[in-house]
């Protein structure tokens, strides 16, 4: 039988899961995708644990247990490829699933909590370090963050002349400028971005994925680019690279 082995054989197993599965995850922000990801080991550790024997029985259960457990962002085809699928067959538990976001660690354990999951991963941006680099790094951080202040501020004004009825413009801006103020002290003028932005009949959700499902189906690349506006603006400094990568690529299919 497929991937199949003795219960004897089979040991714990430690998951970790391609990066590949952020591109699905455009249009939420990252205490949603830390949310799913929680559901996600649930899943996984309950595959292994009821000896799944075949990646189709894998996904299949899968399936109905992620509608069960309400995982909403990452699909079944996407977390469990071939390579996780024969893991999971093979593991008598899931001892953890990992995944790399925005070059730092998440891991999912038993019993985590998705806002401890959250914590652990703020804190990995500030370990212990040697007074006298410590102070280095600070006058270091301080200048750079003076330097991005600066250009937030000029960006800032620039949004008094911008063309709002061009999309490609308008984002164009936002990329700018949620790259400058992803800078923790950068002050973002986020109300008042914000209520320009709505002064020109754009809106602000924090959660959009079915926009981007539809404007993706349709290959509709206006609402593609509203849907990306409205997410970069609800979670502006905070937009991953790899969404704004996964964005542009799709702009250029829908030609």
């Amino acid at each position: 039988m497929e991937g199949l082995k003795s219960s004897h054989e089979k040991k714990p197993v430690s998951l970790v899961l391609e990066d590949a599965c952020l591109d699905c995850a455009l249009g939420s922000n990252l205490k949603e995708i830390i949310e799913d990801l929680v559901r996600v080991y649930a899943v996984a550790k309950h595959l292994a644990e009821r000896n799944v024997a075949t990646k189709k029985e894998i996904r299949e259960v899968a399936d109905d247990l992620f509608k069960e457990f309400g995982v909403q962002i990452f699909g079944v085809d996407v977390i469990f490829t071939d390579e996780v699928a024969n893991q999971i067959i093979n593991a008598s538990t899931i001892t953890d699933i990992s995944l790399t976001l925005n070059d730092h660690p998440v891991k999912i354990t038993s019993g985590i909590t998705a806002e401890s999951v959250m914590s652990a991963w703020q804190d990995s941006y500030s370990r212990k370090e040697d007074p006298s680099e410590k102070q280095n790094k600070d006058m270091e951080n301080k200048e750079r963050i003076s330097k991005s202040q600066e250009k937030a501020d000029v960006l800032f004004k620039d949004l008094d002349s911008i063309d709002f009825t061009n999309t490609t413009i308008v984002i164009d801006w936002l990329i700018n400028y949620n790259n400058v103020v992803s800078d923790v002290g950068v002050e973002d003028h986020k109300k008042e971005v914000i209520k320009k932005f709505r002064s020109n009949s754009y809106s602000i959700e924090e959660d959009n994925r079915i926009k981007f499902f539809v404007a993706d189906t349709f290959k509709d690349k206006n609402q593609m680019s509203k849907a990306f506006i409205s997410h970069m603006l609800a979670n502006m400094g905070l937009v991953r690279p790899s969404d704004i990568e996964n964005f542009q690529k799709k702009i250029l299919e829908f030609k």
